[in-house]
């Protein structure tokens, strides 16, 4: 009896230390996520191109102004240019101050992300490599240090996601679907132009929800999604019929398979030039490989709701490239990450199940698909030239002086 006693001992003993092991790993990787979004914004780099003019919108259009079309090939979501014309008219006008709509959505999505890998996985491994994955992701940090709307994009994604994660687990019913999730959904495409394709996916997902099918759920977030993007369109989005030579223009450059892979790369490994270095062609096979295992994983556990969420989103963006409406570039699809991200974690999930070595299998998904994103993400904070660096402060203070024209 007193060995047996001892025996139960030793057992709450070490899961007790497992769990505290656990939770310092959690700390750690969520630190290095709020450190690499922070140090990258806190490098305080000028404005670059894209930055420049849509800001020279906001300093040259009144509130009313913004709803007309923009100028320099700029578009962006009402609610973002109206964000960034109070930092503005405020006398913010400083790198730090106008990016900081941008680190600030950056950091809520990556806690809208971690939320949502703590409720769907079971697997401690798994939620670590997620989170790490998604914290270290280049693509990700570099737009939480940039004044353009992709930050806010992933952070509406990541939300949607968590919000509707019913979808993902397997036998939960949906009774009732809150008035205020309703809201958020018709609210979404304000903040966020891509969210109109997560939100029919959502809808798509209740109608194909294995236990138990929710059509008027899905009809009424269709609807009220709809609803309001058409409201959108006719007080503000009509303006992008004027853009009509300029968006040819990214169709004809970016719908090719050179363009799509090249985007699919921005996805995961930002912006580095058109080179592939062999540790970033290991890590989008691996990554490609994972997103395959995820899909079955997902077909198994959730269903084809689960696989609604995930993956149409990507799909009704390549369709409304195919008919010339959403230009397919990477950093236009940043928004999808979350769900790559999730189906590369269910891929992780059943290598896991699967594999009888867990130090070995980590190991391998290190190397093979977290080092690549560490490696570039370190790339990232290399400074710009000086004489670049240089160029780029010296135009940026004369314009706010008014001494030069963009």
């Amino acid at each position: 009896m007193e060995m047996i006693l001892s025996n139960g001992k030793e057992k709450i003993i070490q899961g007790r230390a497992n769990e505290h092991s656990w939770k310092i790993t959690l700390v750690i990787v969520l630190f290095l996520g709020v450190a690499a979004r922070v140090g990258y914004y806190l490098l305080d780099d000028s404005f670059w191109r894209d930055e420049t003019a849509l800001l020279l919108n906001v300093a040259q259009s009144s509130f009313s102004g913004l709803l007309k079309p923009l100028i320099y090939g700029q578009e962006s979501t009402i609610t973002f240019l109206w964000l960034l014309r109070v930092l503005w008219v405020s006398g913010a006008q400083g790198e730090l101050f106008m990016r900081g709509a941008s680190l600030a959505s950056g950091l809520a999505a990556f806690y809208f992300y971690f939320l949502l890998v703590s409720r769907i996985f079971t697997d401690h491994k798994v939620k670590l490599f997620s989170l790490l994955l998604f914290g270290l992701s280049p693509g990700i940090i570099l737009f939480t240090g940039l004044v353009k709307q992709y930050s806010i994009d992933l952070m509406v994604a990541s939300l949607l996601l968590y919000t509707f994660r019913s979808l993902f687990i397997d036998g939960l019913s949906i009774p009732k679907i809150p008035i205020w999730k309703y809201i958020l959904i018709a609210l979404s495409p304000w903040f966020s132009l891509p969210s109109l394709f997560i939100a029919i996916s959502v809808g798509a997902g209740l109608v194909l929800k294995k236990k138990k099918k929710y059509p008027q759920h899905a009809l009424t977030v269709v609807a009220v999604t709809c609803a309001s993007f058409s409201l959108e369109w006719l007080l503000v989005l009509h303006r992008c019929l004027g853009m009509k030579t300029y968006i040819n223009d990214l169709f004809f450059k970016y719908t090719t398979i050179g363009g799509w892979i090249w985007s699919y790369k921005q996805i995961f490994f930002a912006f580095h030039g058109s080179h592939f270095t062999l540790p970033l062609i290991v890590g989008i096979l691996f990554a490609s490989w994972l997103l395959i295992l995820g899909i079955i994983e997902v077909r198994r556990i959730c269903g084809l709701s689960g696989l609604a969420i995930l993956i149409l989103p990507i799909l009704l963006a390549c369709g409304a490239s195919v008919i010339r409406v959403f230009p397919i570039m990477g950093r236009n699809l940043l928004f999808v990450t979350p769900g790559l991200f999730i189906l590369i974690g269910y891929g992780m999930e059943r290598i896991f199940r699967s594999h009888h070595r867990p130090i070995v299998t980590s190991i391998l998904v290190l190397v093979f698909l977290i080092f690549p994103c560490f490696e570039t993400t370190v790339f990232s904070f290399a400074k710009k030239e000086p004489g670049v660096r240089e160029g780029l402060r010296f135009i940026a203070e004369h314009w706010r002086h008014g001494d030069v024209i963009f």
